[in-house]
């Protein structure tokens, strides 16, 4: 998990930030993995069921929304084993019922370091649009 995890975000940050950014190293013990992020941003650790948080700082005193990338590590239910596409079903189900003026903009699988993975990517309407993009796998009884 230690490669996937570091190449999911590595690939987000480069992706919004291009590859000049300037990085600062993050480690996570508990669950192993190591990761670069924007210097400049916060982090925050075990924070409403994700492991680590990283804050965008605001762009000026009027931006109201941080951007942000969480990182959720969770042991499936019992441990039992689920493949992609089940735990794609329930995860999608549970969003798109819970969330209230969601649109959703794409589902696709793809791969990640030839791990089967999903993204799933949707609009939340309120006072803001905000875009908010999931990407997951599962290894080892563990989503990600």
């Amino acid at each position: 998990m230690k490669n996937l995890s570091l190449l999911i975000l590595t690939a987000i940050f480069l992706t919004v930030f291009g590859c000049d950014a300037r990085f600062k190293p993050y480690s996570n013990a508990t669950y192993g993995f190591k990761m670069k992020y924007p210097k400049n941003w916060e982090i925050r650790e075990n924070v409403e069921g994700a492991t680590v948080i990283f804050i965008s700082p605001r762009e000026t005193p009027l931006d109201i929304y941080s951007e942000n990338l969480s990182v959720v590590i969770q042991d499936l239910k019992g441990g039992r084993i689920m493949p992609l596409g089940q735990y794609t079903q329930e995860a999608i189900y549970q969003l798109t019922h819970t969330l209230k003026n969601i649109q959703v903009l794409g589902s696709s699988d793809l791969l990640l370091s030839g791990r089967a993975a999903h993204k799933f990517e949707y609009l939340v309407k309120g006072d803001l649009k905000i875009k908010i993009m999931h990407i997951w796998t599962i290894k080892d009884k563990m989503t990600y």
